[in-house]
């Protein structure tokens, strides 16, 4: 049984999201489907192959790999609340292995089908589970396009969290004009210089940190309910803004 923990972390998801992760599932799921069969020209009697069967099976070892460590780094922040460290944006990493599968693919139909792997008296015939595949790895590209995007856009500034790289003399938060939606009076815009400060900490979500009688808590801070455009938070979980939890004398 899902917990309810995860089943209101799934409803609270923005509709791109929730397709996301059904691709990711549906494509894992199309592998355990026929992929390819074989028939004799008479249609009496063949072999079909699932995309984990036949003479093929390798590749298809590799596009399961591929998609279940795809899926993973999908639920790692949205339901495992899990942090682990990427070498390139989560966008990136699960448009590339969209657009991997659809390689894959590509190699499967091109050998499998391929005049000089055919015998005589027998026809070959695509199934289900490989459109499938297809489709699921076109729509995870897409949407990890889409958010990417949508990500660049809705972000005027980044700071990483690294304490070598030199901290600007003043640190302009002011978000871009276009980016603020019309219909609220927000005024963003403070400058910070950050020399005046002695001593500065960079935190991510999850850091906990203790100075003196104050603990203080690193958290997510994100929207479920208000959207820039369908699916599209104004500050997705993914951007990783904070919120803090500040606990006094326990």
């Amino acid at each position: 049984m899902i917990s309810r923990k995860i089943k209101n972390e799934i409803k609270s998801m923005p509709i791109l999201e929730k397709i996301l992760g059904i691709a990711f599932i549906l494509g894992i799921l199309s592998l355990f489907m026929p992929w390819y069969k074989e028939n004799d020209v008479w249609g009496t009697k063949g072999d079909q192959f699932t995309g984990l069967t036949g003479p093929l099976f390798l590749i298809g070892v590799i596009i399961l790999t591929i998609n279940l460590i795809g899926f993973y780094i999908y639920i790692k922040d949205r339901i495992l609340h899990k942090e682990i460290t990427l070498k390139l944006p989560e966008n990136l990493i699960l448009l590339s292995a969209g657009a991997i599968t659809i390689l894959f693919n590509v190699i499967i139909y091109s050998i499998y089908f391929h005049t000089k792997f055919r015998v005589y008296d027998v026809r070959k015939e695509v199934k289900f589970g490989m459109f499938l595949s297809f489709l699921c790895a076109a729509i995870i590209i897409l949407i990890s396009y889409v958010k990417n995007r949508r990500q660049e856009e809705g972000n005027a500034y980044i700071i990483e969290d690294n304490a070598d790289k030199d901290i600007p003399n003043n640190y302009n938060i002011q978000k871009r004009q276009s980016n603020l939606n019309p219909e609220n009076n927000y005024k963003y815009g403070k400058t910070i210089n950050l020399n005046n400060f002695k001593n500065v900490k960079y935190v991510k979500p999850g850091d906990k940190l203790k100075i003196e009688n104050v603990k203080i808590e690193a958290v997510y801070a994100y929207n479920i309910d208000k959207f820039r455009s369908p699916g599209i938070p104004y500050h997705p979980k993914e951007d990783k803004k904070l919120g803090y939890i500040l606990t006094i004398n326990n």
